[in-house]
């Protein structure tokens, strides 16, 4: 006959071919998943399920689809079943542990009319199996399972009398297959619901059956008369052997023109572990703020499944934070976004990892994700500046401006000026009191430091403060502090040298006063203290200024160290009327 011809054909070597995962939902069994599968692309395709291992000692294993025959013809075939996660090879029945192998069809002139027949034969690769002959494990009726060395006489030699393994695509007159199973053994158009069921008897050896449009593999005994009834060996299984604690799921297809859908799986999946958590690019340990928006964060571990999970942040009973995005890189990598609130609690916390259809098998790392305070930010401080022996008040603005005590200095060098009197307006201003000592350099590149005082972060602003010389202004008419602006004369300006600042250093050309630069200098003791002041003199119908009663006029010059100096005075300035 041309059966054995096709059980030949079973045996094709397979290619290898990776499917992904799509969703997953829990079962009511404790540990017990059920996973949808995408489905093999029709043709030459051969596929071990990714990443994922099954505990057959744990629960039983069943895998469900559904096969189109219907345009399955000439050398096809398919299989479908598990294979054993250690083996060197995942090709079909090359290390695999066993599955249900179909072919299709045979044109077989029986009982005078022409049948063609489908083939749905459960298979294993131990010691040449000829697929349909070696059925040799019952499930009986208290949940117990018997082993038989061979089945019956009648079925040993006489595979035709079997249930649920040779199907009709269309029931000829005076078919053996009665109505008992019309529509499932027959006048089945090529299309057949599949279910194989592994059950583990030890860690290495168990026992699978399969039901095929609900009709159960059987076989009639000696004396009873086929597919009149229930067989009497029902349902039939065979051994297998490998290593029961871990399996893969495969199929493949061999030839066109045959579909496999609705593949699903429902076992003991392995439970995941996390070994490591790191922070890209450079695979840190992660140390995130208070607002950080975490991409790619990286987690080692085992039995990583592609469906959808949870990555957690959790800081015992005090916070709870959860990825918005999680990517399955493979069985031992995962990625995820995490977004870290504005207020979260600071602390060393924990990251759990779990699969959304089986949250019972948490994969915990402790203390392995620390969390703190988001660094201060001082963004301005509003062109604040004094003169030395002066006290002023510095509105800081900035973000992360906690309500705790903090430092906040200005600092130029080995020089710093502490502030007092700090109060916290909000997150984003403060306010502080800042007294120039008379020794204080004079120049505009004093920076401001933040920092509170329970963290090491520490704020800065470059220049963000101002030591100012001392000056004051002459009008032409001998009036201090008073400004015709385009009256006839020479404005003069005296910069005065106070505690270590040399007024005599500043370089005429580098001297700015409303825009024009001064015609002369000349170096003077004016306040006869002792030390030199510069004397500037400016065309005083070139100086533009502002009018006002007193106004604030700032002089920008500088030292022959190019330093940026600025003298302020306040002074009434009004247009000069002829």
């Amino acid at each position: 006959m041309k059966k054995t011809a096709i059980v030949c054909m079973l045996l094709f070597l397979l290619s290898s071919f990776i499917i992904t995962l799509s969703v997953g939902t829990a079962s009511a069994e404790e540990g017990v998943v059920t996973q949808d599968l995408a489905d093999p692309s029709p043709g030459f395709t051969d596929f071990v399920q990714p990443w994922v291992i099954w505990d057959v000692t744990k629960a039983d294993l069943t895998i469900s689809y559904s096969l189109d025959m219907s345009a399955y013809s000439g050398a096809a075939a398919s299989e479908v079943g598990v294979v054993d996660h250690k083996a060197s090879k995942y090709k079909g029945m090359a290390g695999g542990v066993g599955g249900l192998a179909a072919s299709a069809p045979e044109t077989e002139q029986y009982d005078n009319n022409f049948d063609e027949n489908d083939m749905l034969a459960l298979h294993t690769a131990v010691g040449g199996d000829n697929v349909y002959m070696t059925y040799d494990v019952a499930r009986n009726g208290d949940g117990s399972y018997s082993n038989y060395p061979w089945w019956p006489w009648g079925n040993v030699w006489n595979p035709w009398h079997s249930c649920g393994i040779w199907f009709d695509r269309a029931k000829a007159d005076g078919s053996l297959r009665g109505a008992l199973y019309d529509g499932r053994m027959c006048n089945t158009g090529g299309k057949y619901d599949v279910s194989i069921t592994y059950h583990a008897f030890d860690a290495d050896s168990g026992a699978m059956f399969a039901t095929v449009n609900g009709v159960p593999t059987g076989f009639y005994g000696l004396y009873q008369e086929p597919w009149v009834g229930m067989p009497q060996y029902t349902p039939a299984g065979k051994a297998i052997f490998g290593d029961m604690t871990a399996v893969q799921v495969y199929a493949n297809l061999v030839g066109q023109n045959a579909t496999i859908t609705n593949l699903k799986v429902t076992g003991y999946a392995e439970a995941p572990t996390l070994t490591g958590v790191f922070e890209p690019p450079w695979l840190t340990p992660p140390a995130a703020e208070q607002g950080d928006n975490i991409k790619g964060l990286l987690l080692s571990g085992t039995n990583f499944r592609p469906v959808p999970s949870t990555v957690q942040l959790k800081l015992g009973s005090l916070a709870s934070i959860l990825a918005t995005s999680v990517y399955h890189l493979d069985r031992s990598w995962v990625s995820a976004d995490i977004k870290i609130p504005q207020n979260a609690v600071v602390g060393q916390y924990d990251t759990n990892y779990w699969h959304n259809d089986d949250p019972t098998k948490v994969a915990s790392l402790p203390a392995s994700f620390n969390i703190s305070y988001a660094r201060p930010v001082v963004s301005s401080s509003g062109d604040a500046h004094s003169r030395p022996n002066k006290t002023v008040t510095v509105t800081i603005t900035g973000k992360n401006f906690r309500n705790t005590p903090m430092t906040v200095k200005l600092v130029r060098g080995n020089e710093s000026v502490t502030g007092k009197n700090i109060r916290w307006i909000s997150s984003t201003q403060i306010k502080a009191d800042f007294y120039i000592p008379s020794n204080a350099t004079i120049g505009r590149d004093w920076d401001i430091h933040l920092a509170h005082n329970d963290d090491t972060k520490i704020a800065t602003m470059a220049h963000a403060f101002s030591v100012d010389a001392r000056m004051d202004i002459i009008n032409p008419f001998g009036v201090f502090n008073w400004i015709w602006l385009r009256a006839p004369g020479i404005l003069k300006v005296v910069l005065y040298s106070e505690g270590n600042f040399d007024a005599t250093t500043v370089i005429p050309l580098a001297v700015d006063l409303g825009g024009t630069f001064p015609i002369a200098c000349n170096p003077q003791d004016i306040n006869r203290d002792g030390k030199v002041d510069q004397v500037f003199y400016f065309n005083n119908m070139a100086v533009n200024l502002p009018t006002g009663y007193n106004r604030l006029v700032r002089m920008l010059c500088a030292d022959g160290s190019f330093k940026s100096i600025q003298a302020w005075d306040t002074v009434k300035v009004f247009w000069f009327l002829w």
